[in-house]
């Protein structure tokens, strides 16, 4: 089971569970299990004999390093994670819908956290924690 929760503390991604990586200016935190490895590193042009050296997360990274936010269409797999990318001072959250990979979000006075499940968050808020719904809805439909 995917599991990890963190927050973002306006300077980098902050691990409260999970596995946290740093490869160069981007920092990841989630879980991933690729599927087809070959192929991307193929793409990325890392030897088969050397693909093992390197974890999930950090071929993530060097596909984003490659080839930015289009990075995700060239994942094959089970994966969740928060991705920072302090040169663009950008965080992308993402998730493989086609697998159901879960992703919970929230912000709390102005400090985003983010987590595979959903009791960090509901421990982040407490008692005020309220769920919207149509926004839930359109979220998982598209709509």
């Amino acid at each position: 089971m995917i599991k990890f929760s963190g927050y973002f503390d306006g300077a980098r991604v902050c691990a409260t569970e999970g596995v946290w990586q740093s490869f160069e200016n981007i920092q990841i935190l989630g879980d991933v299990l690729l599927f087809k490895r070959d192929v991307l590193t193929d793409k990325l042009g890392i030897r088969h004999t050397d693909q093992d050296l390197y974890t999930d997360g950090q071929l993530v990274v060097l596909a984003f390093l490659k080839w930015g936010s289009n990075a995700f269409n060239h994942l094959q797999g089970i994966w969740t994670f928060i991705l920072f990318d302090k040169r663009e001072s950008k965080i992308y959250l993402a998730r493989n819908v086609s697998e159901n990979a879960a992703l919970f979000y929230c912000n709390k006075n102005n400090v985003p956290y983010f987590s595979s499940g959903t009791a960090y968050i509901e421990e982040i808020w407490g008692d005020d924690l309220e769920i919207d719904s149509i926004e839930l809805a359109r979220i998982v439909t598209g709509k």
